[in-house]
């Protein structure tokens, strides 16, 4: 057998993905986004507008400021920092901003802690591109700085979990401040390209890396001194993601799809795949259920459940009043899929897995007893393609196609 198919038997049915497309005013690219609680977010663009919201990314109100900001942060409502060049300063929610002083060289991105505590990361250029953390403790008043490696420096900011610990991850290392960022110590995390996505408390983070052709996801239970593999695949690279604890977390890949785990990166599902034209580089997440991806032309996808598929049902153990057969999901899929079907009374079934050839790939002939079962399937010894499954139980049948790409 090729394959590992495992019956469950549960109460869920899956239906059309999770995360919304969300029209927006602009069709820029969006580099960075942030929000102060659940309902007020900024969004900065490459066209030199801001986006606000105030119903938690609904709708969004275009702010014409005529400067690129790379990134973008806000401590409330009112007050935000943003970089593209130099520093800018608002107090009146984006509609206007000031630039302030200090020499940033070439800011990347901006993130502070609260009203008075903020992390800039800066380069000098070309040729050495030294790479500087300037940090402030009264607004933006006043700067210092510290350099804290070299090479070319990506665009996140550094994962501050709280005002002692600081993360930043460049190339093939790792940096680390224990003293709110006024010293930097580096490590090897054996991969290259390494990505931060965030650090969820002092001790556990998350970064992405790779080592062509392969590309991983790593997690680190003491701080970065030691780091483990919980993904890896040589197809995507995975440069936004995001964790809301130790166990639920999404990664994201510009050409690729949002994935999503919910026991720390054993196991990892489809929920949504990136339109051709468009691709996504950044997630956020603002409480358990609200969420955000975006990406390039104006690109932004929204959750409000996790991004659990839409038409979930959970908690019923009802008998179901029909003969059922779902469509698979995800799909497209790759390697692993779940089939769902309805059985309201007690009957012999006949469940086939089939390729486009007609030969069969797995077959369920067995009794089964009123209820709803989930087949989930992993075919990760197959090849691309276009496969089909079939139900017949009673006299109801059907058949639906799913599609495999690797």
């Amino acid at each position: 057998m090729k394959y590992l198919i495992i019956i469950i038997i549960c109460t869920n049915v899956y239906a059309q993905t999770g995360w919304n497309l969300v029209g927006l005013p602009v069709n820029t690219n969006l580099n960075s986004m942030c929000f102060v609680g659940n309902d007020t977010g900024f969004i900065a663009t490459t066209n030199g507008n801001i986006l606000k919201t105030t119903n938690s990314g609904q709708n969004w109100i275009v702010i014409n400021i005529g400067i690129e900001f790379n990134s973008i942060s806000f401590v409330n409502s009112h007050t935000g920092f943003a970089v593209g060049g130099s520093l800018f300063k608002s107090t009146n929610g984006g509609v206007n901003w000031v630039q302030q002083q200090g020499d940033f060289f070439i800011t990347q991105s901006v993130k502070f802690i609260n009203e008075q505590i903020g992390y800039i990361i800066s380069s000098l250029g070309q040729p050495t591109f030294p790479i500087y953390c300037h940090r402030t403790i009264n607004g933006g008043l006043n700067w210092t700085y510290t350099s804290v490696s070299f090479g070319t420096p990506n665009f996140n900011p550094p994962s501050f979990p709280d005002t002692t610990n600081g993360f930043y991850a460049n190339n093939n290392r790792f940096y680390k401040s224990s003293n709110s960022g006024s010293n930097w110590n580096s490590s090897l995390t054996g991969y290259n390209f390494n990505r931060m996505f965030n650090f969820i408390n002092a001790n556990t983070g998350f970064i992405s890396s790779e080592n062509p052709p392969n590309r991983y996801i790593l997690k680190t239970t003491n701080s970065g001194n030691n780091w483990s593999v919980i993904y890896q695949n040589d197809q995507y690279y995975f440069t936004g993601g995001y964790f809301l604890n130790e166990n639920i977390g999404y990664i994201v890949a510009p050409n690729g799809p949002i994935l999503h785990t919910s026991n720390s990166g054993l196991n990892w599902e489809t929920q949504y795949s990136t339109q051709p034209l468009n691709t996504i580089h950044r997630i956020l997440f603002i409480n358990q259920q609200t969420g955000f991806a975006y990406g390039t032309n104006g690109l932004l996808l929204r959750t409000t459940n996790g991004g659990i598929p839409l038409g979930v049902h959970t908690g019923s153990n009802e008998i179901p009043e029909k003969f059922q057969l779902f469509q698979n999901y995800p799909n497209p899929f790759n390697p692993n899929t779940l089939i769902v079907y309805d059985i309201p009374k007690s009957t012999f079934i006949s469940l086939i897995v089939f390729d486009i050839l007609g030969k069969e790939l797995y077959t369920i002939n067995e009794f089964k007893a009123p209820g709803r079962y989930n087949l989930n399937i992993n075919v990760s010894e197959l090849a691309s393609g276009i496969y089909f499954y079939s139900l017949k139980a009673d006299r109801f049948k059907d058949i639906k196609k799913m599609v495999l790409i690797k």
